[in-house]
């Protein structure tokens, strides 16, 4: 009996031993998950200019739409969108709507997802959202054509772009961890050729067709 009883001691102490390791693994997830979720989300588009070729119209995570205001800021307007509260897989969900407010048809467009939190380890993470093709261009493409016309709404998901976005970040930051983004509006290519980059008009070089140079406009035809 003796024996018995001593056997019963360390066996007593694994058992508490476990109990509290489970407790501590319960209470360490539900911390994480405390902190994964709820969390203040930011998707903010980005800088507009005087002459914007596309409007962003709403932003939606999954089918609560956002709303956005805007503030003048010089000569360009500055488009926000207020922080809310979601869970920690909002990216997922995230969708947009654009309109072609240039008033010609477009045949290519890039649109870049910024991450600013990722400034903290380097420089600034940008994941491009393409669509059509530029015309001539030698560069292979995965794109179909293209066409958004004047006044045609697009409205993009950014879901089935996620599982590349998430590995894209993931080289250094876990995709977790990321609370806000910022839509830009990168370059356009329009049906008759030209181009608009980031607030400037462009034309193709005739040398390259993959190099787009500025427009000299007079300065009463500038549009």
């Amino acid at each position: 009996m003796r024996l018995r009883k001593l056997n019963r001691k360390p066996l007593f102490a694994l058992v508490t031993i476990v109990v509290e390791l489970f407790a501590w693994m319960i209470g360490t997830n539900s911390t994480i998950f405390a902190q994964s979720s709820n969390k203040s989300i930011g998707i903010f588009p980005s800088k507009t200019f005087s002459t914007p070729q596309i409007k962003i119209e709403e932003i939606r995570v999954g089918e609560t739409v956002r709303k956005i205001r805007e503030v003048q800021e010089g000569d360009a307007l500055r488009t926000f969108e207020e922080n809310f509260k979601e869970d920690f897989d909002w990216l997922s969900r995230a969708s947009f709507q654009i309109e072609n407010v240039s008033g010609k048809p477009i045949v290519y467009l890039r649109i870049n997802v910024l991450f600013p939190e990722t400034r903290a380890s380097g420089n600034l993470m940008v994941y491009p959202v393409t669509f059509g093709r530029r015309p001539g261009s030698k560069l292979p493409t995965t794109n179909s054509l293209f066409l958004l016309m004047p006044k045609e709404a697009l409205d993009i998901s950014l879901a089935s772009e996620y599982a590349k976005i998430s590995n894209f970040v993931g080289n250094r930051h876990s995709i977790s961890s990321i609370n806000r983004i910022e839509l830009e509006i990168s370059f356009i290519v329009f049906e008759d050729g030209t181009a608009w980059s980031v607030g400037d008009f462009m034309r193709q070089d005739p040398n390259n067709p993959d190099r787009y140079i500025p427009v000299e406009w007079p300065p009463e035809s500038k549009p």
